[in-house]
C-alpha cells in the first residue's frame, strides 16, 4: 500500500489506472504527507496540511499548461484554487515557498504570472491578471516567520509590483514597494545591498527616483560596515547598488559606487551597465566617460576574460548612437557565443532607432559567425533561440532579416512562426512579405498555410474580404486542410463579432469541403474545431453533427483497435474552449468500458482546476473502474477541504467509503516480482483495496473525524494491518 518514489517520478503506464500526464496519483500524495507507524505525534504536527500543499503544487503546475496554450482565464482560476489552500499549509516556509511559486518568484520558468502578465500588457487585456494580483498579495501580507520567510515575502512584494508596473498601475505597484521597503528593518547584516538594490529598481520602474536613491544610500552604509575581506563578495554587493543608481539617473552616486569595486572585470561590466543606462535616459556625455573608464580597465584584462564586458561596452556604445564604435568593440569579442549574441541586441537597438540597413548588415554576420561554431546545432540553437526572441519581441522585420541567412530548415520554421505572429498582430505588410518569400514546400504546402495565417489574421481585424479572397489561393488535401482551417479561423472571428449566420455558413462550407477528403488526423483535428465553433454559437445540433462526423473518421482511422487516442485528440479541442457539454458527449460514445475513464477524467480534471466542484461530484459518479471512482472522490474532498468546505468534503469521503470496503480483492496488490524484470514497475499498487482505505482514513484524521478515520482503518481485512494504521492516526488527536 506504498507508493514507489521511482514510478510516481518516471511516469504513467498502465498498472497505474489513475495516472495521466498531468495528475499526481492520490493516495501517493497521502503517502507522502503522512507519518510511519512509528513516528512521533510531533512529527504528525509539523507535516499537517501537506496533501493541500501538494494538491496546490500540482494546480500551479498544471496552471502553466494553461497559460502555455492561451487559456488565461483557466490559468487564473487554477492558481486562484491554490491561493484558497496556502493558509491550511502548516510550515511557514513550505507556504512562504507556495505564495512565491504562485507568484512566479520561484519554480518554473515562464511562470505562469509571467506568462500572463506578458499577454496583458500585449494584448492590453490586462482583467484577468488585475483581478488576480490582489488576491497574491493578500496572500503575502499574511505570510510571517524568520528572516527567510520575511526575505521571500520582500521579494514577492517587489516582483507583484513590478507586474503592476509593465501593467500601467504605478500607484498598486508603489503601495508594495513601501511595504517591501518597511521589511528592510527586519532583514539587516550583510549583503543588505543585494536585498535592497531590486527594490530600489523597483522604485526606478515606478518612477519613484528619490525612493530608489534613498533605499541605495541606507545600503552603501551598510555595506561600508561589512567586516569581510571577500573582494569577490563586496564587488557583487556594489555592482548591484551601482547599477540602481544607474537606473535611478543618480550618475555620481553610480561612479563612486562603481569606484569601490576592487575586482577589474566586475567593475567594467559595472561601468559599462551604468553607461548604458545613462545612454538611455539621454546622457551621452556621462555615458562616454563611463565607457572611457571601462575600455581603460579591459584594456589590461587577458582577452579570453573580457568577452561579457566588452558586450556591455558595445551596448553601450550603440545606445548613445555611436555605431562606428559599437561594431569596433564587438570585433574585440572572443567567445563567438558572446559576439553573436552581442549583435543580435545591436541589431534589435539598431531596429529601435529606425536604421534598417545596419541591422540587415548584423543579421548577416551573426548568422555567418554561427556557422562556425562547432558542433554545429550548437550554432543552429543560438540562431533558433534569437528568431524566437524576435518575433516574440515583434520585431518582425529582423527575424525576416535573420531568415534570409539560415539554411532551408531553420528558415522555412522562422518564416512559418513569423507569418503566424505578425498575421495575429495585424501586421499584414511584413507578414505578406515572409509569405512571398517562404519555400512553397511538397505540393505547396507550407504556402498554404502562411495564407492560411494571413487569412485568419485579416478575419480577426475584421477585414473580412482580404481573408475570403486569400481562400481562393488556397487548396485542401488530407493532411494539409489548410482551406478548411482557414474558413474556421474566419468563423471564429464573426462568432466573437456576433454575425453567427456567416460565422455558420463558412464552418458549413469547411465541413463539406473535408467530406471530399480521405480520413486523416488532421482531417480529424478540423472536424473537431468546427465542432467547437458550432458549440460555442450555441448551436449544438450542428455541433452534435459535425462531432459525430469527426468521431466516424476516428472509428475509420482505428478500425481494429481502440478510438481513445483520437477522442483524446478531440477531447482536447473542447477542453481548451471549454465547452463540457460537447466534451462529456464525447466520452459517453465510447460507452460503459474502463476505456472512457481516462479522458472523462481529463474533463473533470480541468473543472476541478476551474472550481466546480460541484458539477465534479456528480460526474465522477460516471467512472467506470470502482478503484477510480474511489481515488477521484479523494481528489475532489481534498479541493473541498482546501477551499474551507468541510462538510461536502466529508460527504465525499462517506460515498468513497463506503464504495472502497465493497471494493474485491486483497488489500495489497504486490507487483514484487515483475519489479525485479523492470525497476519502473511500482513493487505495490497505490489504488488497492488497502491503500485507498488508508487515504480516506488519513483524510478525515486530518479533518479531525476520528471515528470516522478509525472506521476506515477497521475496514482493513488484516488485524496487524488495522492496527498499524490506527496507531498512525492517533498522531493526528489531541
Amino acid at each position: 500500500m506504498h507508493l514507489n518514489q521511482g514510478w510516481r517520478v518516471v511516469g504513467c503506464l498502465g498498472l497505474m489506472l489513475l495516472c495521466t500526464a498531468s495528475m499526481r496519483s492520490i493516495p501517493g500524495a497521502v503517502a507522502e504527507s503522512s507519518p510511519p507507524a512509528s513516528s512521533s505525534t510531533a512529527k504528525c504536527d509539523a507535516e499537517a496540511g501537506q496533501t493541500l500543499e501538494l494538491l496546490a503544487r500540482d494546480l500551479v503546475y498544471r496552471s502553466q499548461g494553461y497559460a502555455a496554450a492561451g487559456q488565461f482565464d483557466l490559468a487564473a482560476r487554477s492558481l486562484e484554487q491554490a491561493l484558497l489552500m496556502v493558509p491550511a499549509i502548516g510550515d511557514p516556509f513550505a507556504k512562504t515557498e507556495m505564495v512565491a511559486n504562485i507568484a512566479g518568484e520561484s519554480g518554473g520558468q515562464p511562470s505562469t504570472m509571467e506568462q500572463m502578465i506578458l499577454h496583458a500588457s500585449k494584448s492590453q487585456q490586462k482583467e484577468i491578471s488585475l483581478a488576480l494580483l490582489p488576491k497574491i498579495a493578500a496572500a503575502t501580507q499574511a505570510l510571517e516567520g524568520e528572516y527567510g520567510v520575511i526575505n521571500t515575502k520582500r521579494a514577492i512584494l517587489i516582483r507583484l509590483a513590478r507586474y503592476y508596473t509593465t501593467l500601467g498601475q504605478t500607484e498598486q505597484a508603489r503601495s508594495l514597494l513601501d511595504e517591501a521597503e518597511q521589511l528592510l528593518g527586519r532583514l539587516q547584516g550583510d549583503g543588505f545591498g543585494l536585498i535592497a538594490a531590486p527594490l530600489a529598481e523597483g522604485y526606478a520602474a515606478a518612477g519613484e527616483k528619490s525612493a530608489a536613491i534613498a533605499v541605495l544610500d541606507r545600503a552603501v552604509r551598510q555595506t561600508e560596515a561589512m567586516k569581510t575581506q571577500d573582494q569577490g563578495y563586496l564587488a557583487d554587493i556594489y555592482r548591484a547598488i551601482a547599477i540602481g543608481y544607474g537606473k535611478a539617473g543618480a550618475e555620481q552616486p553610480a561612479q563612486r559606487a562603481a569606484e569601490r569595486i576592487q575586482v577589474p572585470v566586475v567593475k567594467a561590466k559595472t561601468l559599462a551597465a551604468i553607461a548604458r543606462h545613462l545612454a538611455q535616459a539621454g546622457s551621452p556625455a556621462a555615458a562616454e566617460t563611463m565607457l572611457t573608464q571601462a575600455q581603460d580597465i579591459l584594456s589590461t584584462l587577458p582577452e579570453g576574460s573580457r568577452s561579457d564586458a566588452m558586450a556591455e561596452v558595445a551596448l553601450a556604445y550603440a545606445e548613445s548612437g555611436q555605431w562606428e564604435s559599437a561594431r569596433e568593440r564587438v570585433g574585440k569579442i572572443s567567445s563567438a557565443e558572446v559576439k553573436i549574441r552581442t549583435l543580435a541586441e545591436l541589431a534589435s537597438i539598431s531596429h529601435r532607432a529606425n536604421r534598417p540597413e545596419p541591422a540587415t548588415t548584423l543579421m548577416a554576420d551573426l548568422a555567418a559567425i554561427a556557422r562556425t561554431i562547432s558542433p554545429f546545432d550548437n550554432g543552429d540553437s543560438l540562431l533558433r533561440e534569437i528568431s524566437s526572441q524576435y518575433v516574440a519581441n515583434q520585431q518582425y522585420e529582423l527575424a525576416l532579416a535573420l531568415s534570409q541567412s539560415l539554411d532551408e530548415n531553420l528558415r522555412h520554421d522562422l518564416l512559418l512562426k513569423l507569418v503566424e505572429e505578425a498575421s495575429a498582430a495585424g501586421k499584414f505588410a511584413i507578414a505578406q512579405q515572409a509569405a512571398e518569400v517562404i519555400p512553397p514546400g511538397w505540393e505547396n504546402q507550407t504556402r498554404y498555410i502562411s495564407l492560411r495565417s494571413l487569412a485568419a489574421g485579416y478575419a480577426q481585424a475584421g477585414q473580412y474580404d482580404q481573408a475570403i479572397q486569400l481562400l481562393t489561393q488556397i487548396k485542401d488535401n488530407s493532411n494539409y486542410p489548410s482551406q478548411s482551417l482557414g474558413r474556421v479561423a474566419i468563423a471564429q472571428a464573426y462568432r466573437e463579432e456576433g454575425q453567427v449566420d456567416r460565422a455558420a455558413d463558412q464552418l458549413t462550407q469547411a465541413l463539406k469541403a473535408l467530406e471530399t477528403l480521405e480520413n486523416s488526423p488532421a482531417k480529424l483535428e478540423a472536424m473537431g474545431a468546427i465542432a467547437v465553433t458550432f458549440a460555442q454559437m450555441q448551436q449544438s445540433s450542428q455541433a452534435a453533427d459535425a462531432q459525430a462526423r469527426a468521431l466516424a473518421v476516428a472509428k475509420a482511422l482505428n478500425p481494429q483497435g481502440s478510438t481513445s487516442y483520437s477522442v483524446e485528440q478531440l477531447l482536447s479541442q473542447s477542453l481548451k474552449a471549454q465547452e463540457y457539454p460537447l466534451a462529456f458527449r464525447l466520452v459517453e460514445a465510447l460507452g460503459d468500458s474502463e476505456e472512457r475513464d481516462r479522458p472523462l477524467q481529463m474533463i473533470l480534471q480541468q473543472m476541478l482546476d476551474a472550481g466546480e466542484l460541484s458539477a465534479v461530484s456528480k460526474a465522477a459518479e460516471k467512472l467506470y473502474n470502482p478503484h477510480q471512482k474511489v481515488a477521484f472522490w479523494l481528489k475532489v474532498a481534498d479541493h473541498y477541504r482546501g477551499t474551507g468546505q468541510p462538510e461536502p468534503a466529508a460527504e465525499i469521503l462517506a460515498q468513497a467509503l463506503a464504495i472502497a470496503q465493497n471494493l474485491t480483492g486483497p488489500d495489497e496488490n504486490s507487483f514484487a516480482a515483475a519489479a525485479q524484470i523492470d525497476p519502473s514497475i511500482p513493487v505495490n499498487d497505490e489504488f488497492d483495496r488497502g491503500s485507498l482505505l488508508e487515504a480516506i482514513a488519513l483524510r478525515y484524521a486530518e479533518m479531525g473525524r476520528h471515528e470516522a478515520a478509525r472506521q476506515a482503518a477497521q475496514s482493513l481485512r488484516s488485524p496487524l494491518d488495522q492496527e498499524r494504521l490506527i496507531q498512525r492516526l492517533a498522531c493526528y488527536q489531541g
